[in-house]
C-alpha cells in the first residue's frame, strides 16, 4: 500500500518539538533583553556623571548627581532642594552602597573631584543593578577621583566588591 503524506502522530510531534524549541528561544530573548537593559542603563547613568564631571572640571563650577533606587538626577550646583536639570527615572532599579544614605549625592567640585552626601571623610561608593548576575556591566563604582563600571563579583553592593571592567 502506497502512503502519501504524513500521519496525524508524526505531525503532533513535529507540533510539540516545534513549541518546546519556540518556548526555549522566548525565555532565553526575554533575558538577554533584560541583560542588554541593565547595560544600557548603567552605560547612560555612567556617561552621564562622566559629563557632569567634565563641565565641573572645565567651567569651575559645582555640580551635583543624586541617585535613588528608582531615579537619577543632575543639578547645576551642589544645593539639591532645587528643580533639577534632568531627571531619569530607572528602568532597572538600583542598591546603592550600604555605607550610604537611601539617596547618594554626588558633588564634583571646579576640580573634578568628587565628595559623596557633602562629607569629604567618604572615599567611594557604588550603585549596583539589583538583578545581580545578568549582566555584564551592572556596577558603577567611584572614588573622589575616579568613577568606573563593572560586575559585581558576588552579593552586597561596594566599591570593594567590584570587577572593574
Amino acid at each position: 500500500m502506497r502512503r502519501n503524506g504524513f500521519s496525524l502522530i508524526e505531525l503532533m510531534i513535529v507540533i510539540a518539538i516545534t513549541v518546546t524549541l519556540l518556548a526555549m528561544g522566548t525565555l532565553y530573548f526575554r533575558g538577554m533583553t533584560e541583560k542588554n537593559g541593565i547595560d544600557r542603563e548603567m552605560k547612560e547613568m555612567y556617561a552621564d556623571m562622566m559629563t557632569i564631571r567634565s563641565e565641573a572640571l572645565f567651567q569651575k563650577k559645582i555640580r551635583s548627581v543624586t541617585i535613588s533606587a528608582t531615579s537619577f538626577s543632575v543639578y547645576s550646583s551642589n544645593n539639591v532642594s532645587v528643580t533639577p536639570l534632568s531627571s531619569k527615572t530607572l528602568k532597572y532599579a538600583v542598591n546603592l552602597d550600604p555605607s550610604t544614605p537611601a539617596t547618594l549625592r554626588i558633588d564634583f567640585d571646579g576640580r573634578g573631584v568628587a565628595t559623596f552626601d557633602g562629607d569629604t571623610t567618604v572615599q567611594e561608593a557604588a550603585v549596583c543593578a539589583q538583578t545581580t548576575g545578568k549582566s555584564g556591566i551592572d556596577t558603577i563604582a567611584a572614588t573622589r577621583t575616579i568613577i568606573q563600571m563593572g560586575r559585581q563579583r558576588s552579593a552586597g553592593c561596594s566599591y570593594g566588591n567590584t570587577a572593574v571592567q
